[in-house]
């Protein structure tokens, strides 16, 4: 019989709060998709570009002799002595300036490439001396056709195929050995017995042994590069960290990590605040509840139990949901960098540093708050429980010591103001919800901004920071449904008051979202500023862009923005207010 109580009350308990139990769900896949999706889209770029440094087998160094004669067979023998584990590939390439071109000649085996595998984009390879291989077209690349001929030397090559070399997957510029001018062609012969050999490619045969991005392999290569240096005379030793491509994704890689860190503390704070208010005002309200079942001897932590349960499964429900919707983020991010770069196939893989973390530390502060007010609660009597609680004594707003602003003020809004100092916790965490949400559409939408006055930043920073608005303002409008929600659920008596009173649906209705809106304003007034000073912090973290150069929609949009969702919120809830039961609601204790 006692346990069958203790299991009707929990389960009543969740039907009752049923609109709790999906924000919280909601608030939990919202803070945690965003978060580990924007996090994952780096892993997914740096192990994606791992795995196509194995497949093509990309040089880990490249040897370039000073010598105008090159390499001769004892330089290419102690090259390979030193290492033998190492596999090495030498080949001849040099650099011509002709008009406003400057071409990169490769001539190299082309039909026995062992190391920076070429990927045959278009055409076949040349099947005779004078047929040729050129890089694809990019920002930076001519463009040529299957069938072109190319004067090179006053000999005419036919272009047979167009090709990727796994070193130039960037789309804009590489720049070349000619007073660090721009290559505009990139073009591929095969081995002329003629030419010195000018480069030796160096792959590490035990690349499964390394993350190419790891600092075990910084180390290694840092002291091969080194060796090599010591042993061989004219020579300059070059490693994947000086290969504008490598260098370049990566760096954007880590961008998008570094505003991910930031971000999440500002997703998970606002996440946590509201959360944490709708358990503790949860707990307040199920204190009769509270107070039977330790009249009938339960255990303070068999009460709080049921509670935790509560916040657990409605947080655990959440998290598993994110990763499908964090999936589909880091997969949009991953598809922006082809704006920049020709990215390789993106592996299946997903990871989850962001998303434990994340869900760790949302879990971790929603059960312990629960427990908190739990435990808070239980310090007092059966008895007193079972009575209703006591109002809070009402007060004196600020504002009332400022007669020429107070005694302009109409009886609606001196009550609102009132009402809303009354329960200052309330209040407080209400409004720093909604200068976290401010903060961030705020920070999107000047990236935003930026990205669109800047055609160097990409699609890539400009996707992520529609991301970022969009996250953002749907975090908003959960802030203000969750909150006004609650809003309305404690004060159904006071709301079925104003009915019997005679007051209109519409009176009703602003009666309850005059403070919302009040504290709506007063989250932008101040989440604007903080927005502007985070969006200067990540300027200068990222290396680019200026708040003073803002436009000024930014600042007018974002309010624009918060006050929209805060309506669409308070429409969506009206129905909530006009369907409340009189008689119900004045016969219950509060």
């Amino acid at each position: 019989m006692v346990m069958s109580a203790y299991f009707k009350a929990t389960l009543r308990m969740f039907k009752k709060h049923i609109s709790r139990f999906f924000s919280i769900f909601a608030i939990v896949l919202l803070c945690i998709s965003f978060v580990s999706g924007v996090g994952a889209s780096k892993d997914k770029i740096k192990n994606s570009i791992d795995e196509y440094y194995i497949n093509q087998n990309v040089s880990d160094l490249i040897i370039k002799s000073t010598n105008p004669e090159g390499f001769n067979s004892n330089d290419i023998l102690t090259i390979d002595g030193l290492y033998n584990d190492d596999s090495i590939m030498a080949f001849t390439t040099y650099d011509v300036k002709e008009a406003d071109d400057i071409t990169r000649y490769y001539y190299m085996d082309l039909n026995n490439i062992t190391i920076n595998k070429i990927e045959l984009l278009s055409g076949r390879m040349p099947e005779n001396e004078l047929e040729c291989l050129v890089e694809r077209a990019s920002e930076g690349f001519k463009s040529y056709n299957i069938g072109d001929e190319i004067n090179i030397n006053g000999l005419n090559y036919t272009v047979s195929g167009t090709v990727l070399n796994p070193l130039y997957f960037h789309q804009n510029d590489e720049i070349s050995n000619i007073d660090n001018l721009p290559l505009t062609n990139i073009i591929y012969l095969n081995n002329n017995d003629m030419m010195p050999i000018t480069d030796i490619y160096i792959s590490l045969n035990n690349k499964d042994l390394y993350n190419s991005f790891s600092n075990e392999y910084k180390n290694e290569i840092s002291l091969r590069k080194e060796n090599y240096t010591n042993n061989v005379d004219n020579i300059i030793v070059l490693s994947l960290y000086e290969n504008i491509s490598f260098y370049s994704v990566i760096g954007y890689a880590n961008k998008v990590g570094n505003i991910t860190d930031i971000l999440m503390i500002c997703f998970i704070v606002v996440a946590a605040l509201v959360v944490l208010s709708t358990m503790s005002r949860l707990v307040e309200e199920e204190r009769s509840q509270i107070a039977c079942l330790a009249t009938l001897g339960y255990s303070d932590l068999k009460i709080i139990k049921k509670y935790l349960i509560f916040a657990l499964i409605s947080t655990i429900l959440g998290g598993i949901s994110s990763i499908f919707i964090a999936s589909i983020v880091a997969n949009l991010i991953y598809s922006s960098f082809n704006s920049h770069f020709y990215m390789p196939p993106m592996i299946n893989s997903y990871s989850n540093i962001y998303y434990i973390l994340t869900f760790v530390l949302l879990l971790a502060a929603i059960l312990f708050v629960t427990f908190y007010v739990g435990k808070k609660t239980l310090k007092e009597k059966p008895a007193s429980m079972l009575l209703p609680k006591v109002p809070k004594i009402g007060k004196k707003v600020i504002l009332e010591k400022i007669p020429f602003i107070w005694n302009k003020l109409s009886f609606k809004y001196k009550s609102s103001l009132r009402n809303l100092l009354r329960y200052k916790k309330h209040f407080i965490m209400t409004v720093v919800s909604i200068i976290g949400s401010t903060t961030l559409v705020f920070l999107g939408l000047g990236v935003v901004d930026y990205s669109l006055h800047d055609a160097q930043i990409g699609t890539t920073l400009l996707i992520l920071a529609i991301v970022v608005v969009i996250f953002a303002g749907l975090l908003t409008a959960l802030v203000v449904y969750t909150l006004t929600n609650i809003n309305i659920s404690e004060r159904n008596r006071e709301i079925a008051t104003l009915m019997v009173l005679g007051y209109h649906d519409k009176e009703i209705c602003g009666y309850i979202y005059r403070e919302v809106y009040i504290m709506s304003i007063l989250g932008i007034i101040l989440g604007v500023p903080c927005g502007g000073l985070m969006l200067h912090i990540v300027f200068e973290f990222l290396g680019f862009g200026k708040l003073s150069e803002t436009s000024i929609f930014v600042w007018i949009l974002t309010p624009i923005i918060v006050i929209i969702f805060t309506f669409i919120v308070t429409i969506i809830l009206k129905k909530k207010i006009v369907k409340i039961d009189m008689n119900e609601s004045l016969k219950a204790r509060e």
